[in-house]
């Protein structure tokens, strides 16, 4: 009926049916028992208790299910730390490579030079001033080469990430051994796809 506030409006009157209805369920999964024509809602007690109990095993799995996933999360969380460090190790391992290339070309280019100016040089006639950065030259050259300090050369080599994942949770039962409970070479596998999408982007 319109509304006799406004005449643009309506005015909502429900009024009962007389038919009994309950609903249970979630918002998606709506159900409902209610008075029918053969029998009323007061004889189908047993179909309400039971629609009870299932409603309440229902949540009770619902629960179980969130809480598998929230552990599952939470190992695949430790797997992503494990594997962040194992990358970082590996990526540490091509940069100081890259390093000690770019010191070589830079040690082999200095020796280039410095032998083509020794080439030159009269070195018995020549002057302090020349001996003295002929000095420096060959202290520089050796300060460069890569191969001058062997002993303190880092020989690390990229490894496999899952033997590394693998080594770092049997080196730590206590805190990685669930992981051993979730496929690690499916899961290492989609996780180091992510990160790498991730850097070139």
């Amino acid at each position: 009926m319109k509304s006799q506030d406004s005449w643009h409006e309506w005015d909502f009157r429900y009024h009962s049916l007389g038919i009994l209805r309950f609903q249970y369920g979630t918002r998606y999964s709506n159900r409902e028992i209610k008075d029918g024509k053969k029998s009323q809602l007061e004889v189908r007690l047993s179909d309400i208790i039971q629609a009870f109990k299932d409603e309440v095993e229902a949540v009770h799995r619902a629960e179980k299910s969130r809480k598998e996933r929230d552990y599952l999360d939470s190992l695949k969380r430790q797997v992503e730390w494990l594997v962040g460090d194992a990358q970082s190790l590996n990526e540490k391992c091509d940069s100081y490579l890259d390093e000690q290339q770019n010191q070589f070309d830079k040690y082999e280019k200095l020796s280039k030079f410095y032998n083509h100016m020794r080439s030159r040089i009269d070195i018995e006639h020549s002057t302090s001033e020349i001996k003295e950065w002929l000095t420096w030259v060959e202290i520089k050259i050796g300060e460069l080469d890569p191969a001058n300090d062997i002993n303190n050369f880092n020989f690390d080599v990229p490894i496999n990430i899952l033997a590394q994942v693998e080594k770092a949770i049997a080196d730590d039962e206590e805190r990685y051994g669930e992981l051993r409970q979730i496929d690690l070479p499916k899961t290492l596998e989609y996780m180091v796809k992510w990160n790498d999408s991730k850097r070139r982007y």
